[in-house]
Formats: C-alpha cells, structure tokens, sequence
C-alpha cells in the first residue's frame, strides 16, 4: 500500500543540504556549549533537554517508513518563504521513494557492471576519459571537458580492466589483465596498451625492440615508469625476454620506438628518475641469499644479508 504522509510534516534539519535557510525553533544542551558561542535572544534556550508541549512531537506516526515525518503544527507556518519549496520538494521525493519500496528489483540489476568506471583528467584539463558499458559491450570514450562532447572511443578487449590513467595529454593507458593456468596452476599476466586519441589507435606495449628479430612477451612485470624526456612521453616498462628472463624496455610514445635499458632476472626492479635515467637498481641472489642494490654511481654496491629469507626462500 502506498504510502500517504500526513497534512502537516516536519523535516529533519539534518537532512537539508543547507541547513542555514531553516532556523531553529529551541536551542537545547546549552550548559555544554563552547564560550565563543553566541546565541539570539529571540529563540528559546535550554541548559538540559526537556520536551515542552510546544515542542513536542507526536509519537503515533513514528514506526516503519513514517519515522520520516512528525507533526508539528507550527513548523511549516514558522519557516521563511524561501525554505517551503525545498522542503515541500523533499516531502514528495521521499513520498515516492517509499512508494517505490515495495518494488522488487530485479536481479539482474545487481549483476551488472555499472555503466559508468575509472574516470580520468588529462593533464591539461581539458579531456577526460572513462570507460562505459552498453549491454555486455565496454569501451573507452574520450570527451571534452569544455562543451562536453565525445571525440574519440575504442572498445575494451574481454580481458579485465584494471586501470585507466593518462600518460600525456593525447595518450591513455590501458591496464589489462588474464588469467591462464600452466602446468595446474593459475597465472595472472598483466598487459598495457596505449590508446593515442589524435590517431586512433591503440598500440601494445612493451613491443619488440627497434631493428631487432627478438620477441617479446605482450605482458608487463614491474610497475610502469611514465616521464617526461627531452619533449617526449616516455615509458619505462618491466617486461619479459622469451628465454631471456625480465627486462626493463624504454617506449618512446613520441617517435614509438623500443629499446632495452637494462636486463635482469625475475627478482630485478629499477627506478627510474624524473630525466630518463635509470637511478637505481635492485636484485636479489637465490644461491647466497643477498639484496643487492646499485646506486646511480653505479660505483658502490650494498649488501643486506636477509637471513630469515633462508627458510622462506622456496627452491628452485
């Protein structure tokens, strides 16, 4: 049954966005009031709280949906002319949503993506990217910020979307990733693409390396270094060499060359600083157990003995 409020309602304060166009009709629990506040002589004020008759509510509408609502015959006439309109908006906006409490919803509305995710700003402002879904189809739409307006969208691949973030003004970065299971046990490999929205294309990254035959693994293994280089957009990406072990490639978005920085294995990672160069290195040795990290000097060499990773280390 639909429900039906009464003639006369009172709204929570609390509940209005801008509680300063409703002034209060008592002030109460003043004994704990800061010093520096000062009240109106004109309302009335309280130490305690104590419910007076011309203040108290009428319990009977209270339970279920009507805790929303009590009455207070002076509180509508009490309010400025300004408030009524919001107030009698509010009244219908919480008529209806309860009127639509004894809906069912349907379940495929809670097994579906939204159709909104992973907004993202340009650096400068003025695009935004985010990804929409249209039944079981997702893709990435590109818009102005200005007037609004769509210029450019691709369609995401059926592997998992995991991140969405702008490398320059005109290049989107695509994290994806899928599962695969090898040899009985299950993988997670992570893959970039990079989506140019002045070309329309989308290129995959790392890539083999310019003038070269060696390949690649379309997958990324490390956290993905953007800079800016000399004019250009440039990505430090952690990949893997077939047969070779774990790399770090150097992705020229500008000129869209490749090529290797540095070589490693499966235990390296690499820093990168804010001018292209590579600061420093980490590697760890299996056999005797030591963290080995290089400086930019490339001079001195730390070593850390983990000994508590001797019974943790897993075999080979």
């Amino acid at each position: 049954m639909p429900l039906v409020p009464p003639a006369k309602q009172v709204l929570e304060v609390d509940l209005l966005y801008k509680r300063g166009v409703v002034p209060p009709d008592i002030h109460i629990f003043t004994a704990s009031k800061q010093p520096w506040v000062v009240l109106p002589k004109d309302v009335p004020a309280v130490a305690e709280y104590k419910e007076q008759p011309r203040f108290r509510r009428d319990r009977a509408t209270q339970g279920g949906c009507n805790n929303m609502w009590s009455v207070l015959p002076r509180t509508i006439r009490a309010r400025p002319a300004g408030a009524r309109p919001i107030i009698i908006s509010l009244l219908a906006l919480f008529g209806t949503l309860a009127t639509q409490n004894g809906r069912a919803v349907p379940l495929a509305v809670y097994g579906g993506l939204p159709s909104v995710e992973d907004v993202a700003l340009s650096p400068d402002g003025s695009r935004i990217a985010y990804v929409r879904t249209e039944g079981d189809l997702r893709i990435v739409v590109v818009a102005t910020v200005a007037d609004r307006k769509m210029i450019r969208w691709v369609k995401v691949s059926e592997e998992k979307l995991r991140s969405l973030e702008w490398a320059d003004d005109d290049n989107v970065m695509l994290e994806t990733s899928v599962t695969t299971a090898d040899y009985g046990f299950k993988h997670e490999w992570f893959m970039l693409r990079v989506y140019n929205v002045s070309r329309n294309e989308v290129r995959s990254l790392p890539g083999n390396p310019l003038g070269t035959d060696d390949h690649v693994l379309n997958t990324v293994v490390g956290e993905v270094m953007v800079r800016r280089v000399n004019g250009h957009t440039v990505l430090f990406v952690p990949g893997v060499y077939v047969n070779q072990g774990v790399a770090l490639f150097r992705c020229d978005l500008t000129t869209g060359n490749t090529r290797v920085e540095r070589v490693g294995t499966s235990e390296t990672s690499w820093l990168v600083d804010s001018e292209g160069q590579l600061a420093a290195e980490q590697d760890y040795d299996k056999q005797t157990h030591h963290w080995l990290s290089r400086g930019e000097t490339r001079l001195q060499m730390l070593e850390a003995t983990v000994t508590f990773l001797r019974a943790h280390d897993p075999p080979d």
